[in-house]
C-alpha cells in the first residue's frame, strides 16, 4: 500500500527550434503519464473487454527530479543546444546522463532514431559498458498533450515508460501487431 516514487529528468536536446518544448509540456506529459499508470483516465469505459479485469492502479508516481546528482535543487529540466536533435540516437544519451540507479532519463528530440520514441527492455542494458543506453527517447512532437504535441500522441511516453518496465506489447516482442 505503498506509492513508488520515480524521480524523472527530462533532458531537452533542442536547436533552438520549437523541439525545445515549454516546462508546461512537460509538467503535462507527466501528468498524463500519471494518469495513465494509475487508472485515472477519463476513457477507461473503452477498454477491450478482454483487458477490463486487469486494469488497475500500479501505485507508482512519476515526479520531476528536486535535486540533481549532487544534491543540489534543479527542476528536473535540462536544455542542451545541439544539432543531434535531429537524429535523436545514442549519442543524445552521451550528452547528459543522470545515475540511472537513481533516476529515470528522457531526451526530449526532434526526432527519436526514427520512432515516435524508444527505451530498451532493463535485461538489454545491465552491463557497465551498455548501461548509457538506460532511458528514453522521445520526440517532441509526442511528449504531453499541449504546446508540439496533442492528445493522440500523449501516451508515446507512457508506452516507452512501460518498455523501460520491462513490459513488452500485448501481440509479443515486435514492433508489427499483426506478427
Amino acid at each position: 500500500d505503498q506509492i513508488i516514487t520515480i524521480p524523472v529528468v527530462f533532458h531537452v536536446i533542442h536547436n533552438n527550434g520549437e523541439e525545445n518544448i515549454s516546462s508546461a509540456q512537460i509538467h503535462d506529459a507527466l501528468f498524463v503519464v500519471n494518469r495513465d499508470f494509475n487508472a485515472l483516465n477519463p476513457d477507461l469505459n473503452q477498454v477491450v473487454s478482454a483487458f477490463e479485469d486487469i486494469v488497475g492502479d500500479v501505485e507508482m508516481e512519476f515526479k520531476l527530479a528536486k535535486k540533481d546528482p549532487d544534491g543540489d535543487c534543479h527542476s528536473g529540466i535540462n536544455r542542451i543546444v545541439s544539432s543531434e536533435t535531429y537524429v535523436g540516437g545514442e549519442e543524445v544519451k552521451l550528452m547528459i546522463q543522470w545515475p540511472r540507479n537513481h533516476y529515470l532519463n528522457i531526451w526530449v528530440c526532434a526526432e527519436a532514431g526514427g520512432a515516435a520514441g524508444y527505451s530498451y527492455y532493463p535485461g538489454s542494458v545491465n552491463s557497465q559498458s551498455d548501461s548509457y543506453l538506460d532511458g528514453i527517447v522521445i520526440q517532441s512532437s509526442y511528449t504531453g498533450s499541449i504546446g508540439t504535441s496533442n492528445n493522440y500522441r500523449s501516451h508515446v511516453l507512457s508506452h516507452e515508460i512501460g518498455h523501460w518496465l520491462n513490459l513488452r506489447h500485448p501481440w509479443g516482442n515486435s514492433n508489427s501487431p499483426g506478427e
